[in-house]
């Protein structure tokens, strides 16, 4: 079904007939005719104003009157709802998507990411499912412990202390312009403190700061996300400890050059996989 290139073959029009005739070994117009006769039969409701078989067998439709005004009667009733289906009524979905590292600012790929997202969602719902879209904030870890030190490092060369950044470090102008927004709040205030001990705060700040960011580049997007899960949280909750304790008892792990792998191989994997 699709709606002619030009207006004279009606609202809409079909090749069904074409497609069947092969399978049927009948001519197609015979197929078309039968067809319409068919619909004329089970088209109680009037929506058909008009039926005809043009060329070698398409169906061109025209809806009556009543039938355009049916539609629109049932779209100003619905509003936003028009076109829902509720075919999936009751399943709960969980939808992740973006996610991008707290460690710099989201770039055109992740709002590619976000639309096609955001779509999805939308279009879940509009199937009836129970939809929550989900960010998986991956603050822990190295990369996180080298942006902290890469902030630290900004904040000191403001400070007009001789720092270098960390090798594998962070090296964006928005770090640079993170440490003085932050240095303008606190001053000196970290320069005689032990690294150590000011790592921490460097971390965190560097974190949340940078994915408050990323929250207000989705809101100005307008995609929403109805979960921030961080993945800290199951760190701080023994999640973590009790899964690696667990595969641990169950033989699934083994370490090798400082590191603990996961045999994920056994499973399917093409490699086995680091886990610590």
């Amino acid at each position: 079904m699709e709606v002619p290139r030009q207006e004279e073959h009606g609202d809409f029009s079909t090749n069904a007939a074409l497609q069947l005739a092969g399978h049927m070994k009948r001519k197609p117009r015979d197929v078309a005719m039968e067809l319409l006769g068919s619909i004329r039969q089970a088209d109680e409701g009037g929506w058909f104003r008009d039926l005809t078989v043009a060329g070698p067998g398409f169906i061109n439709v025209v809806l009556s009157e009543g039938a355009w005004q049916e539609v629109l009667a049932n779209a100003l009733t619905k509003g936003e709802r028009f076109g829902a289906v509720d075919r999936k009524e009751g399943e709960r979905v969980l939808l992740e998507f973006v996610s991008a590292n707290p460690t710099g600012p989201l770039h055109v790929g992740h709002g590619r990411a976000a639309v096609v997202g955001d779509a999805l969602a939308r279009i879940l719902a509009f199937t009836g499912c129970q939809v929550t879209t989900e960010y998986y904030v991956n603050d822990v870890g190295n990369q996180i412990d080298c942006l902290g030190k890469s902030l630290y490092a900004r904040y000191l060369q403001l400070c007009g202390k001789k720092a270098e950044l960390p090798e594998d470090g962070y090296r964006g102008e928005y770090l640079v312009d993170l440490a003085r927004e932050f240095r303008e709040e606190v001053g000196d205030r970290y320069l005689p403190v032990e690294e150590e001990e000011a790592f921490p705060v460097f971390r965190k700040v560097a974190c949340d700061r940078i994915l408050n960011g990323i929250r207000k580049d989705l809101e100005t997007f307008h995609v929403h996300i109805d979960r921030w899960f961080r993945e800290e949280s199951l760190h701080e909750s023994g999640s973590v400890a009790a899964i690696v304790d667990e595969l641990r008892e169950r033989g699934q792990l083994y370490e090798s050059e400082g590191a603990v792998y996961f045999k994920s191989e056994s499973h399917g994997d093409e490699k086995d996989r680091v886990l610590v």
